[in-house]
């Protein structure tokens, strides 16, 4: 009798299991949801121009961007598309928009998508279910892409709450700056892969329209608009006839990387800002990693503040730029009162260079004007060629004009000696170890009782796009 009662009793188990497997092989895929999706949409509504974003996917009550977001709309894309839906590029030029968020339960996970006309406030619901198995295992994590895009998404919506970019207009046109370390002003694989992803986010926006560089047959147009720089800081998007400017710079701590990206117009006025954390675990140790510009940014001192009184900048913009072979680099000076300045290029080998001006011809650069070096007519120019790698072009300035060092390698340099024992050598002693460039002027200037105002650049030279 005992017997018969645990056969009874695995009986009923085996077909509680059973119809528990059952239900869980008959949930669809990721990629069966989203057909039904397309062809309940086409029945609905026919082939029309239908918008979706992959930020418009979200993990309910959860702020991050998922993996799951990207792919949900990545096949909803690829159903709607093969059933002959229009895919917009804006909401405003969609007869529908196509939003959704989906909730895990336990093992199982819902899908609820929503879909309106363009100038309706109803909406109608789709729903449909399946079980975390049908997933790929890391589809409710964060990725670099996801974070990019979430912070794109973060750009727009602090615009609109601040209140700063105009609605019910053109896009506000934004001109891009690099991402570039915090105090060291270059940028790596990690900052320039992320910020594509980034602009790739705005550039599907209804708020901002990308501006990257002042094109060289845009040049005299671009001198022409100097009137509308209003700050040193913003003057690349005003001469690249953009309304704001973008911002960015990142720094490691522990195990997360922390990004701030600001958005400001050309009076100097924040209109967005984002900020987010990335785990390490996300970023390949190397791509956060440029050890030639590492060397150049302590050599240079661009860790000392900068301020609105000398600005230098290549024709493609500030912040680190990328020139290739055979391109010619020309730079852009802006000063804020009368200056005198001095152009160094310092390479990865701490050579040093002395750009600009002749020793011979010192003279005096007047607000109000942009300067380019080397002029059009100039007996000299700056072609890109081998070796490639980085360089950082320094200038100092200063309303006196100030004695040129003599750069000799082989004296000892100073650099470990303290301030005012620098001052005290520098006030006679014009040969100087390259090491010590940013010293010299310090102790010359102080010396002289003069103010110092410095401003440097990353160049980035490679063989071929």
């Amino acid at each position: 009798m005992q017997k018969v009662k645990l056969s009874l009793f695995l009986f009923l188990a085996l077909l509680i299991f059973s119809m528990d497997a059952g239900a869980f092989l008959g949930k669809p895929s990721l990629k069966k949801i989203t057909t039904k999706v397309a062809s309940k949409l086409k029945k609905d509504l026919g082939p029309v121009s239908i918008y979706l974003r992959p930020e418009n996917f979200r993990q309910a009550e959860a702020e991050q961007i998922p993996k799951l977001s990207l792919r949900l709309c990545s096949f909803l894309k690829a159903a709607l598309s093969k059933r002959n839906f229009t895919m917009a590029e804006s909401a405003e030029d969609a007869a529908y928009q196509l939003t959704g968020t989906f909730e895990q339960s336990g093992e199982n996970v819902n899908f609820f998508f929503e879909y309106k006309a363009k100038d309706s406030v109803i909406k109608k619901s789709i729903h449909y279910a399946t079980v975390l198995s049908k997933l790929s295992r890391d589809d409710f994590e964060e990725t670099i892409d996801t974070k990019a895009l979430k912070m794109a998404v973060e750009l727009q919506h602090s615009a609109r709450s601040i209140k700063k970019v105009l609605t019910g207009t053109e896009q506000t046109a934004v001109f891009i700056n690099p991402i570039v370390v915090r105090h060291k002003n270059y940028s790596t694989n990690f900052s320039e892969n992320f910020l594509f992803k980034i602009k790739e986010g705005l550039v599907k926006s209804d708020m901002f329209k990308i501006v990257e560089k002042v094109r060289a047959n845009a040049l005299t147009r671009a001198l022409k608009r100097l009137e509308k720089v209003k700050s040193l800081k913003t003057s690349d998007a005003a001469l690249a006839g953009a309304q704001s400017v973008l911002n960015g710079v990142y720094s490691v701590s522990d195990d997360i990387v922390t990004v701030n990206i600001t958005i400001k117009d050309i009076d100097g006025t924040i209109i967005s800002t984002a900020s987010e954390d990335i785990p390490l675990s996300l970023i390949a140790p190397s791509d956060l990693q440029n050890p030639q510009a590492e060397k150049i940014a302590d050599m240079a001192g661009t860790a000392i503040k900068t301020d609105e009184i000398v600005k230098i900048s290549t024709i493609k913009g500030s912040g680190q730029q990328t020139f290739y072979q055979d391109e010619v680099i020309q730079f852009l000076v802006l000063v804020a009162r009368p200056l005198y300045v001095y152009i160094y290029n310092i390479d990865s080998h701490s050579k040093v260079e002395l750009l600009y001006p002749p020793a011979d011809k010192q003279s005096q650069l007047k607000p109000g004007r942009g300067y380019i070096i080397p002029t059009e007519n100039a007996n000299w120019e700056i072609v890109v060629d081998a070796p490639y790698g980085s360089d950082n072009v320094k200038i100092f300035a200063s309303h006196k004009p100030l004695p040129f060092p003599q750069l000799i390698k082989n004296i000892k340099s100073i650099r470990g000696l303290t301030a005012k024992k620098k001052v005290q050598i520098f006030t006679n002693q014009k040969q100087i170890n390259p090491l010590d460039l940013v010293d010299y002027y310090k102790g010359v200037t102080t010396s002289m009782g003069a103010e110092l105002y410095q401003d440097s650049i990353f160049i980035k030279t490679c063989q071929a796009k």
